[in-house]
């Protein structure tokens, strides 16, 4: 049948395919992402978390940062040494969880993990608990910073990029998606053991 076709009706039909093709690529990504925006870090309740353990990259890899609810407000532990945590730093924190957005999926394959910062060596671990049940277990990465249309030019020239076009690559433990996730909002997570405590109340912990 298609050897009866005149070229130009092979070509529109080539090109139909191919913007086919391209359009149910584009439409598995979303369907990805989408999946990924239905995971608890849209649905949780805040005010049921209880607990938030962090496993810090980099210099921090080994050491692991436990936030936990108390009657008195939330504390921050580290290598046994238990503080009162910032309050801001903590509602900081749990509004970057209910906050994170994916948008778009970079890679499904489990070797690219070291690539965007997400393997064990380089992710930075996230458990997420209601009491006993974890809500959810996750790794953030590397950031992404481009130079997009509305950049301010003062701003970029000044520090390399502008902060507001910036993107983490993250990851929910078990699948081997990484996924480009809006905005800078790793720091929350990451901060350093004084920027937790609540120097209000307390004077920290000398920690290594």
């Amino acid at each position: 049948m298609l050897e009866k076709l005149n070229p130009r009706t092979l070509l529109l039909l080539t090109g139909i395919l191919a913007i086919l093709a391209v359009a149910g690529t584009l439409r598995r990504q979303k369907t990805a992402a989408g999946n990924f925006d239905a995971t608890p870090t849209r649905t949780i309740d805040t005010a049921a978390v209880t607990s938030v353990v962090i496993w810090p990259q980099y210099v921090f890899v080994n050491r692991t940062n436990t936030l936990d609810r108390t009657a008195d407000g939330w504390t921050i532990t580290r290598d046994g040494n238990v503080m009162p945590a910032s309050p801001q730093a903590v509602r900081e924190m749990l509004s970057a969880l209910i906050g994170i957005r994916a948008s778009r999926v970079v890679s499904h394959s489990e070797a690219d993990w070291g690539r965007y910062g997400l393997d064990a060596e380089t992710g930075t671990r996230i458990h997420v608990f209601a009491g006993k049940e974890l809500l959810l277990d996750f790794r953030l990465g590397r950031l992404s910073m481009f130079d997009r249309d509305g950049s301010d030019p003062e701003i970029t020239a000044k520090i390399g990029f502008d902060p507001r076009y910036i993107d983490t690559y993250m990851r929910i433990e078990g699948d081997p998606t990484v996924y480009m996730a809006d905005g800078f909002f790793s720091h929350n997570f990451t901060r350093l053991w004084e920027e937790w405590v609540d120097t209000l109340r307390t004077t920290p912990a000398i920690l290594p």
